[in-house]
């Protein structure tokens, strides 16, 4: 839980040129920076996204487990149980201090298209989350750009707890940035779609141990009201020592014919958890579907990716301050029949100095197969420079190993 620092409701009005009416305003964020290096990188690659060469590579890294972001949110009670609230968040480059992310770092997997983390998209200020709700006893109702209900839901129960590296987030963003399911493709806004839902009308509830989400997402495109539509819904109960979790989230693409839809990207996942005394474990299985961008005729193409992986992941609490996570995923291709499978094993230790600050380092092994696909490498850690995405295609080769080594800070205001 990110520690929250109480800024004066005059200094907001200042800074932004306008006067504040909200009970209070609380500026939040979190920083994450460290050194992070992969024993296989590409180092060319086609414009069709094929690795013609790799070699080891070493740098500066943000977002390891956290992302870099800011932000900004209020509330203001209207009686009989009502609250109005705002929330504006973004991401940043911690490297260089940019928003955008091309030429955020010196060493990308996609150097043309400028992917680089997690934590910084395209320019926009507040590209994480800028919504505005109206919430009681009943659940929250909030407009705008939000992060998915889907997502949060299986957090509770993915295996690494959704790192920013090497779990399965990063199949979460590939599978709808890759197909341009709102608009977005790799050198834009990498995150919208399954992850930060822009245009979006969403209610969640939580209480007790459960959560429920759902969100709708409007593809404003004329001609068609279901061209980049986004859909999902996300649920989690947590009771005793028990936690389980179930996401589903579609979105549709924009056909290349004026107000024309097709298929985008499909997710659904299910998990389950269980904790016991300095011990807990996490297990979730999930089906990450990828449908390519759509093609000249206006229709999409095939069914590019179809990722099903499941994951188990175990936390042991040497003291207070210290925690240790060991996790393993195992996923396939469906969409290829051979030679299409990616594994992943990962150990995690985060030591914390403070409610605020906290020491990390991890290190993993992942083996990609030549047909793993794009779904299954990002795995490795896509949004990084570091990523092994394509390394399996060298040559033809199969069952290429990377290892990964990672060490660094996080610290939340």
């Amino acid at each position: 839980m990110k520690a929250m620092v109480k800024v004066s409701v005059a200094a907001v009005a200042l800074a932004f040129g306008a006067a504040a009416y909200a009970d209070g305003v609380t500026m939040y964020g979190n920083i994450d920076i460290g050194v992070m290096s992969a024993s296989k990188s590409c180092t060319t690659m086609t414009t069709g996204g094929a690795c013609t060469g790799t070699g080891s590579v070493v740098g500066l890294q943000g977002s390891q487990m956290q992302a870099n972001d800011f932000g900004l949110k209020g509330s203001e009670s209207l009686g009989n149980g009502l609250t109005a609230g705002f929330d504006l968040e973004g991401g940043f480059n911690l490297a260089n201090g940019s928003l955008g992310v091309a030429g955020g770092n010196s060493t990308t997997v996609y150097p043309s298209a400028g992917a680089t983390s997690l934590g910084s998209y395209a320019g926009s200020i507040f590209s994480r989350t800028a919504d505005v709700s109206l919430s009681g006893d009943w659940g929250t109702v909030a407009a705008g750009n939000q992060v998915d209900p889907a997502l949060i839901a299986s957090a509770s129960t993915e295996p690494r707890g959704l790192t920013y590296s090497l779990s399965l987030l990063d199949a979460w963003v590939l599978t709808s940035a890759e197909s341009n399911s709102t608009g977005s493709n790799l050198a834009n806004t990498l995150a919208t779609g399954s992850v930060f839902d822009n245009n979006s009308l969403s209610y969640t509830y939580s209480a007790n141990g459960l959560y429920v989400g759902a969100l709708y997402g409007f593809g404003g495109i004329a001609g068609s009201s279901s061209a980049a539509q986004q859909t999902s819904i996300g649920a989690s109960y947590t009771y005793d020592n028990f936690a389980v979790s179930g996401s589903f989230a579609k979105n549709k693409q924009v056909g290349l014919n004026a107000g024309s839809a097709v298929d985008g990207s499909q997710i659904a996942d299910f998990g389950l958890g269980y904790t016991y005394g300095a011990w807990a474990i996490r297990a979730q299985y999930g089906e990450f579907k990828d449908y390519g961008l759509a093609n000249t005729a206006g229709t999409g193409g095939g069914l590019v990716d179809d990722f099903k992986v499941w994951g188990i992941g175990v936390d042991y609490n040497t003291n207070a301050a210290n925690k240790l996570n060991l996790s393993f995923y195992d996923g396939k291709n469906s969409s290829a029949p051979t030679d299409n499978k990616t594994q992943e094993i990962a150990l995690m230790d985060n030591y914390s100095l403070s409610k605020r600050t906290t020491v990390y380092g991890q290190v993993a092994s992942l083996k990609l197969d030549a047909n793993a696909g794009l779904i299954g490498s990002a795995m490795g850690g896509l949004f990084t420079p570091v990523g092994a995405v394509g390394v399996s295609s060298v040559n033809g080769s199969s069952s290429e190993r990377t290892t990964y080594i990672g060490v660094g800070m996080t610290h939340s205001f």
